[in-house]
């Protein structure tokens, strides 16, 4: 209930210029998942991100439809079948990252799921030549 009392007072780093997505929601989601870098409630130590935190996913940019309120704790979960499915559609061509060292990433839509999964796992042990 306090968390809904801030929706209309959203910082603008939490709202993506191309989104047409309601005020107060975000297309900015943690992946979930048990190899990602979010599996449950509980953290992950770093030295469990054995592939890296530079070749670890930790935000994806989502579409519109699966825009949540920017105070709720709701996330993107991680479909092996179709890693892809619901990221993007803000700009041509990909979709926004963010990798657990902070850095950011342009990913194309023609990224191969299995690189694209070896890129939101912690410790997969693959290695991956990341598409930007």
């Amino acid at each position: 209930p306090r968390n809904k009392q801030l929706i209309e007072k959203m910082p603008k780093v939490f709202r993506c210029p191309a989104s047409r997505s309601p005020a107060g929601t975000t297309i900015y989601q943690t992946p979930r998942g048990i190899r990602t870098a979010f599996p449950g409630a509980e953290g992950i130590p770093i030295s469990k991100f054995t592939d890296g935190t530079s070749m670890t996913i930790a935000i994806v940019e989502v579409n519109d439809t699966l825009a949540v309120p920017w105070t709720k704790p709701d996330d993107w979960n991680l479909n092996l079948a179709k890693p892809s499915g619901g990221l993007g559609g803000h700009f041509e061509g990909g979709f926004l990252t963010e990798f657990c060292d902070g850095s950011r990433h342009f990913l194309p839509n023609t990224i191969k799921p299995e690189v694209l999964i070896a890129l939101f796992t912690r410790a997969g042990g693959e290695i991956v030549d990341r598409p930007d």
